[in-house]
């Protein structure tokens, strides 16, 4: 029952419209988790350069007794309550800025969400661990100073190996920030496109209700502010069923489905669609409400050699 909502695959569970996407929350647990590196590399990086500033302080702790582990644990600690700061400012923005994300999204977040012992719990988890990640290597580097080489001012001389390490993690940092620049953009242009793209039909300032009566469809019509009404399936909300067509030429091996959908008059007016070619039903034509039926292009492709002609009768 708990991955119904995430992992249904039943294409007509008209129940669960709502369903989500167990990929897709995959895909943006990665993406976040990759920021999240980048703004540890961001640290370590920072840290490291800052290094020099803080060598004679670590030189002179380790002269009064203090011991690596005791350096490896302050500065972890550092790490630790920096990023706890962060996740207050992160909250304060959050709070700040769900209700112009609920009304860009749709959606109906609330911060108080947040106190759900197991979110609370993991987002606490990631906190920590961010912390200890983004300090674990300024808080080695900086425990490794030799104090009568930081006192003398010679112990930065040879580093080669680690400044080899700094910039290779400047690389990491500047290929995931290209990459998310990237995606943003291709992003932009897939919604854009989505939003742009004439699909032929329009379903906006379009309500749907469960009765089906030709009197109920006039007493709709009756309200001026009613421009169309039809008794038909709506697109994409139809509850189909796959029938077998024959056709003078078939291949017998030929197993494309059809997926028929009862359709009156209106139904073009009121969700703004056009005709390919050839008419569509008339209220006028008694032969229609029969033996009538109409393809759409997608069907006609599916039917090589065929021709389609309205009739005129």
């Amino acid at each position: 029952m708990r991955d119904i909502h995430l992992k249904s695959d039943f294409a007509f569970d008209l129940d669960n419209h709502a369903r989500g996407s167990a990929s897709t929350l995959t895909l943006l647990s990665l993406a976040a988790a990759a920021i999240l590196l980048l703004a540890c590399i961001n640290f370590m990086n920072l840290a490291t350069a800052r290094s020099a500033n803080r060598a004679k302080e670590v030189g002179l702790r380790k002269v009064t007794g203090a011991r690596r582990s005791d350096i490896v644990r302050q500065f972890l600690n550092e790490s630790v309550v920096l990023a706890f700061i962060g996740l207050a400012l992160a909250l304060l923005l959050l709070w700040a800025a769900l209700p112009l994300f609920n009304g860009l999204a749709g959606e109906s977040l609330a911060i108080a969400q947040l106190a759900d012992p197991g979110l609370l719990a993991a987002v606490l988890a990631v906190t920590l661990l961010a912390g200890l990640l983004a300090g674990s290597y300024p808080a080695f580097y900086l425990a490794s100073f030799e104090p009568a080489r930081v006192l003398k001012g010679t112990f930065f001389a040879g580093e080669r190996g680690r400044a080899a390490l700094r910039k290779g993690l400047v690389i990491v940092q500047f290929a995931l920030t290209v990459f998310f620049i990237a995606g943003v953009l291709i992003v932009d242009k897939q919604l854009r496109f989505v939003r742009t793209k004439a699909l032929g039909i329009d379903t906006r300032q379009v309500l749907t209700t469960t009765v089906r009566s030709e009197r109920h469809r006039q007493a709709v019509l009756a309200d001026p502010r009613i421009l169309a009404a039809s008794l038909s399936a709506p697109p994409g909300m139809a509850t189909r069923a796959a029938v077998d067509v024959s056709w003078e030429g078939k291949d017998p091996e030929d197993r494309t489905p059809f997926f028929p959908v009862p359709v009156d008059p209106g139904y073009l007016e009121t969700f703004r669609a056009g005709m390919a070619e050839g008419r569509f039903f008339s209220r006028e034509r008694e032969s229609d409400r029969t033996d009538a039926v109409i393809v759409n292009e997608t069907a006609a492709l599916a039917m090589p050699g065929q021709r389609f002609l309205h009739r005129r009768t």
